[in-house]
């Protein structure tokens, strides 16, 4: 079984799980819209737990999941076994999205990583972003591009 640790409470993260109408007509309500609930209600992979530094995130979390939540990379990582994680989730805005990554390889040796779309904020952001990963030890590094539409 994967254990996986979801960086990013946000909208992706889990927000829409929080959704009571996720699109007009309920038509999309019982689909799974967030990387919390497609890794919870995996069979194959284990749902460790968040990292988010805002404390309200967190709680809708942990009531919703029963999963440990961390305010920071470096705090989880001291908080769980970092070399059992096998997938990283990696949900946070753009603007934080290089620095998260640096931190989690500081503290972490992830198999999978998953990055949400887009990588970087600019062309150079997104090479170093790059240059950094094919130094990590990451087996699958893989940017989410699946969701076409999502209503706002």
């Amino acid at each position: 079984m994967k254990k996986v640790l979801i960086v990013g409470l946000g909208n992706i993260g889990c927000g829409y799980d929080y959704e009571e109408n996720h699109v007009e007509g309920n038509k999309m309500k019982n689909d799974i819209l967030t990387h919390a609930s497609a890794s919870y209600t995996n069979p194959l992979i284990e749902l460790v737990g968040a990292i988010d530094p805002d404390s309200q995130c967190r709680q809708k979390f942990e009531n919703k999941y029963g999963k440990s939540t961390f305010k920071s990379i470096k705090e989880s990582a001291y908080k769980t076994n970092a070399l059992a994680i096998n997938i990283i989730i990696v949900c946070v805005p753009t603007k934080l999205q290089k620095e998260a990554i640096d931190e989690i390889l500081m503290y972490y040796n992830p198999e999978i990583l998953l990055l949400e779309k887009p990588i970087g904020r600019n062309l150079r952001e997104s090479i170093e972003i790059l240059n950094t990963l094919k130094t990590s030890k990451a087996k699958i590094i893989a940017v989410n591009y699946i969701r076409r539409y999502l209503p706002a």
